[in-house]
């Protein structure tokens, strides 16, 4: 398994860089909130989380991932928030989807969709543990918070599985901003 470690800030609105190191301790990549004017961010202050929008760089700053959350107008789905991945390369662009599909706030449950494959993040309130799998129920990753302040996660990725780890970083790091 690969290890990968972050230190997540302490307020969960904050724009500074969040920096991804492997177990030799060399940077890797790094996370960037963003928001898309000074009223969104103020309106994020006041009502907590509400526009999630996230940036994801490789070790040489290249932007490789944008998560931009949609808003639901639809009455159905208002509570329940939904993302579109944009995979941003100099050869292609990717696209996909996050869904928030958690039935009650103790079990919180997220999915990826794309490139017709679904992968499942599910956590615990009580549990310092979140898992990721795939379709077949198979684990991918596993997520570790270490430390409660500042909030240390040690992440483990199957070395086996064909997702970037980028991308299985970002896609924890937006579940555990939405929890």
């Amino acid at each position: 398994m690969k290890i990968y470690y972050l230190t997540q800030p302490l307020l969960k609105n904050s724009l500074d860089k969040i920096y991804i190191f492997n177990e030799k301790n060399e940077k890797v990549g790094h996370l960037k909130r963003f928001f898309n004017g000074k009223s969104r961010f103020l309106i994020d202050l006041i009502f907590g989380e509400f526009f999630v929008h996230l940036n994801i760089y490789n070790e040489n700053d290249e932007l490789i991932y944008e998560i931009n959350e949609k808003l639901n107008l639809n009455i159905k789905e208002l509570f329940r928030s939904k993302w579109l991945l944009n995979k941003i390369s100099s050869d292609e662009i990717y696209s996909g989807i996050i869904l928030e599909k958690s039935l009650i706030k103790t079990n919180p449950r997220f999915i990826l969709r794309h490139n017709n494959r679904s992968i499942t993040l599910t956590g615990d309130i009580g549990d310092k543990t979140s898992r990721i799998y795939d379709e077949e129920n198979n684990l991918i990753s596993t997520i570790e918070r270490t430390n409660f302040v500042p909030k240390k996660v040690k992440i483990s990725i199957k070395e086996d599985n064909d997702l970037n780890y980028l991308l299985i970083i970002g896609f924890y790091y937006l579940f555990d901003l939405k929890r």
